[in-house]
């Protein structure tokens, strides 16, 4: 291991389903408890909140307004999933862009059943709920 321990991505048991199921688009944050969906503004432009993991340890997201990559850890014997970067442009997020950022690099868990991914945070009490656009 290099002197930067994010130098080398731990993709631990088959995560090939964050891959195999592809570009997703968030369909709105989840409150685990209330099973209430708040929808992200802008929702009207299919690009707007998608995500796509790919095998190597990186993937790419759309926000509000900007184009976003980095990588992440994951392992699919716990289910756990860790953002380590979050970079891209920096153009001024619009309506819940800000939002999405801030939570975005926070989950911890995922599920994924059948064409949704469900990305958890602030301590499982809510998720991103994100659809495939290719299934």
């Amino acid at each position: 291991m290099g002197c930067n321990k994010y130098n080398e991505i731990d993709l631990k048991g088959d995560v090939s389903m964050l891959t195999a199921i592809g570009k997703l688009k968030l369909t709105g944050i989840i409150d685990v408890k209330t099973n209430k969906s708040k929808v992200l503004e802008p929702n009207d432009y299919v690009e707007c909140y998608t995500l796509a993991f790919n095998m190597d340890g990186t993937y790419w997201a759309r926000s509000s307004t900007n184009d976003l990559g980095g990588t992440y850890e994951a392992n699919s014997v716990t289910n756990s999933i860790r953002i380590i970067g979050l970079g891209g442009t920096k153009v001024g997020e619009v309506d819940d862009g800000t939002l999405w950022r801030n939570v975005f690099p926070t989950i911890k868990y995922f599920s994924l059943q059948d064409n949704e991914l469900r990305l958890y945070y602030n301590n499982n009490k809510n998720y991103l709920l994100y659809k495939s656009l290719e299934k």
